[in-house]
């Protein structure tokens, strides 16, 4: 339905694995770990941001 849209790329965040899924509209996918950097997409001109900074820090105490 997106791509039927026009939208051109589709990010899946899943904040257990601090992972980015990207689903572009050529079918393409990638995944993208904290340590890992969201740059340079097209669909995105001058984004830049690494995965890591999306996710808040857990302390030990909030970790269960």
């Amino acid at each position: 339905e997106y791509r039927e849209a026009g939208v051109q790329l589709t990010i899946v965040v899943n904040p257990q694995t601090r992972t980015l899924m990207l689903f572009r509209a050529d079918g393409s996918l990638r995944r993208l770990y904290a340590t890992d950097h969201l740059a340079d997409e097209p669909a995105l001109p001058g984004l830049s941001v690494a995965v890591a900074e999306l996710f808040p820090v857990l302390s030990s105490a909030t970790r269960a």
